[in-house]
């Protein structure tokens, strides 16, 4: 089985993964994360926006406005007398070594115009320092949300193909 999922739902994939691993079950062979949110441990910062035209960046300052918010959220959900913000299941960029090495095979997807991009690129590089078989594509121009857009965004169709072809090695 393979588990993917977007934005929070990358959390969600990962840590179906991490539960998995841990387990010892090995069910999930492969997890695909696209523009994950990974680390909830504090805010995700907004990012240099400073060579794009005005009329864009408003847009993907609301964008990741958005997911820098959330973070507000999921303490509001999640953060009880037994599980905060650094639990493996909430954040799990805080896996140790070990936990890393157990995991499976890794895509991840990310966006350039997305506050999220760096927990993605740390995730994938903890996996790869244990795995040969991780991937980590970043999308020139794209925002957050852009796997949203088929049929109309190209950059989504070719995520799609990557996909498809990763799962197939």
């Amino acid at each position: 089985m393979y588990v993917s999922g977007d934005s929070a739902g990358g959390n969600l994939a990962a840590v179906m993964s991490y539960l998995d691993a841990i387990k010892g079950d090995n069910v999930i062979k492969g997890q695909v994360l696209i523009y994950p949110m990974v680390d909830n441990r504090s805010k995700a910062q907004q990012i240099d926006l400073s060579g794009m035209p005005e009329n864009q960046k408003e847009m993907v300052r609301n964008m990741d406005a958005g997911n820098i918010g959330a973070i507000d959220i999921l303490k509001d959900i999640y953060v009880d007398d037994d599980h905060q913000m650094t639990d493996k299941t909430i954040s799990p960029i805080t896996m140790s070594y070990a936990e890393f090495a157990k995991m499976p095979r890794t895509m991840v997807i990310a966006a350039e115009f997305d506050c999220l991009n760096d927990q993605g690129y740390q995730y994938a590089c903890s996996v790869a320092k244990h795995r040969n078989d991780t991937t980590y594509l970043k999308y020139g121009g794209m925002m957050h949300a852009f796997i949203d857009k088929v049929g109309i965004v190209p950059q989504t169709q070719d995520v799609i193909r990557e996909m498809a072809l990763w799962a197939k090695r």
